[in-house]
């Protein structure tokens, strides 16, 4: 028969050491395993739902963001007329000709939809040189008056030819308005 180590008795040196050993390795593990089952928390539902909803609307501030950030750059980038006809008819308007002037040029408005004010910066334009040219001939400046009288008939062909009635009457008052002035 052959001898294992199953059946020898409990008190054999080899088993006895093995068994204490092997005991106490197992006990020790086990406690060890306990403490760590009893000192770990639980998983919060509350705090993992709370978290997923927080992580939700960052997400979703920043694909807003995104959205509007691209938004901007087609409004800013695109070939959107309307709002530049929006500025020009404010500024012509309120009689802001300057800033009428630097939007016509700064967008480059050359669609036909902008002619009224193109045309009506000509006439301000030579209205402007009529003022100066004024004074130049108060102060007695050579050629003044000549340059005057070419100004003011500018303006008044520019005033019979315009496609533009808002733009006549405003010629028109450019006109009379430098003839009070030479006065």
């Amino acid at each position: 028969m052959q001898n294992n180590n199953y059946n020898m008795p409990p008190n054999n040196q080899y088993n006895q050491g093995f068994d204490n050993g092997y005991e106490s390795g197992y006990n020790a593990a086990m406690q060890m395993q306990q403490q760590m089952s009893a000192g770990a928390k639980k998983p919060n539902k509350t705090a993992i739902v709370i978290k997923s909803i927080i992580i939700y609307i960052v997400a979703g501030i920043i694909v807003l963001y995104a959205i509007g950030l691209v938004g901007v750059a087609i409004d800013e980038f695109g070939d959107d007329t309307a709002d530049a006809l929006k500025w020009c008819e404010r500024n012509y308007n309120n009689m802001n000709y300057s800033s009428l002037d630097a939007e016509l040029t700064l967008y480059g408005s050359t669609d036909e939809k902008f002619d009224k004010y193109w045309e009506f910066m000509k006439g301000y334009e030579l209205y402007t040189e009529c003022q100066q040219w004024v004074m130049c001939e108060k102060e007695g400046v050579e050629n003044s008056t000549a340059n005057l009288t070419d100004r003011i008939q500018e303006l008044e062909q520019l005033a019979k030819e315009t496609k533009f009635s808002t733009n006549q009457k405003l010629f028109e008052e450019f006109v009379a308005e430098i003839n009070g002035l030479r006065q």
